[in-house]
C-alpha cells in the first residue's frame, strides 16, 4: 500500500459502513489501517467472542440472541447453566444495584455494619477528591431535589417541601423570627439526604404525625416499604450537622423535638 504523501492524514473510512473516523496522529491511523480496524458502531454490532478460528463451539444468548464463542466444549455446556450473555448479565446486576449504595450492597454480602461504613467512608473521600471542585448545575439539584411525593411550594423565596414545611415557615414569619434558608443535599451511606430547612448551626427537618410513624419505622412509606430516612438523619447529625427534628400539629405548631448529634444524649 503506497503511504506516500499521506503524512499529514489523520482520517481514514470504515471499511465496513464507510463512516469517517479521525484520529490524534498519523501513525494510529496507518496502524488502524493496517488492522482494517472498523468504527466503533460496527465493533460493537460484531460480538467480540463470534471468532470461528478461535472459538468454535457456540451457543446464543437467551435474552439478546448475540453469538457467545468458546474454545471448549466443556465451557460452552457448563455456561449454558448460567444463561445470559456478558452484557445482559451485567445489566441484570445493575439493575438489581439500582437505588442502592455501596454500603446497602456489601450488607447484603454480610460485611459488618461497621466495616460496611469504614469502607464506605474511604471510598466517599477518593470519590471527593476525584470530583474536587466541581459543583451541580441549578437544573441538576432541581432534578436531584423532584423525587418523593412531596409537592414543592416557595415562600419568601425558601423553598419548601410539602404543607407541614410551609406551615412552619409562616409561623415564623408570623413570629418574626429568624428563617432558614432552603436544605441543601448530604451524601450518606445510606442514599441522599436532602434537608428541609437549614440554619447556620443546624439542619431543620419537619414531620408530621404521619410522616414521623414512617420515620420510625412503626408503618411503612407510600412506597410499601420501611423508610431509611431515620438513618440518614442519624448519620448527618453525627457526622455532619446537627439535625432538629420537629413534629407538628394540624396548626403547624410543634408537639415534640428530637436533637440528633453525637453530643446530644
Amino acid at each position: 500500500m503506497n503511504y506516500k504523501g499521506r503524512e499529514n492524514q489523520k482520517t481514514r473510512n470504515c471499511p465496513k459502513c464507510g463512516q469517517l473516523m479521525i484520529y490524534s496522529s498519523y501513525t494510529n491511523m496507518l496502524l488502524a489501517e493496517k488492522d482494517k480496524s472498523l468504527c466503533k458502531e460496527c465493533r460493537r454490532l460484531i460480538n467480540r467472542y463470534d471468532n470461528s478460528n478461535l472459538k468454535p463451539f457456540k451457543r446464543n444468548c437467551p435474552k439478546c440472541n448475540s453469538v457467545i464463542g468458546y474454545k471448549r466444549k466443556y465451557d460452552m455446556l457448563i455456561s449454558e447453566k448460567k444463561g445470559l450473555c456478558h452484557i445482559c448479565k451485567s445489566k441484570e446486576i445493575g439493575r438489581k444495584r439500582l437505588g442502592k449504595t455501596c454500603y446497602d450492597i456489601w450488607i447484603e454480602k454480610g460485611v459488618n455494619k461497621v466495616i460496611a461504613l469504614d469502607l464506605w467512608k474511604k471510598q466517599e473521600e477518593k470519590r471527593i477528591k476525584t470530583r474536587a471542585g466541581y459543583s451541580h448545575s441549578d437544573e441538576t439539584l432541581k432534578k436531584i431535589k423532584s423525587g418523593g411525593f412531596c409537592k414543592r411550594i416557595l415562600i419568601n423565596g425558601i423553598e419548601c417541601q410539602g404543607t407541614w414545611e410551609k406551615m412552619y415557615i409562616e409561623n415564623l414569619i408570623k413570629e418574626n423570627k429568624e428563617l432558614p434558608i432552603s436544605g441543601n443535599i448530604y451524601k450518606t451511606p445510606f442514599g441522599k439526604y436532602i434537608a428541609d430547612f437549614e440554619f447556620p448551626d443546624k439542619i431543620i427537618e419537619i414531620k408530621s404525625f404521619f410522616t414521623y410513624k414512617i420515620f420510625n419505622k412503626e408503618i411503612v412509606g407510600l412506597d410499601k416499604k420501611y423508610s431509611n430516612q431515620k438513618e440518614k438523619v442519624e448519620y448527618v447529625g453525627n457526622n455532619l450537622k446537627v439535625v432538629e427534628l420537629l413534629v407538628l400539629n394540624k396548626k403547624g405548631e410543634i408537639i415534640k423535638k428530637e436533637v440528633y448529634n453525637s453530643n446530644v444524649k
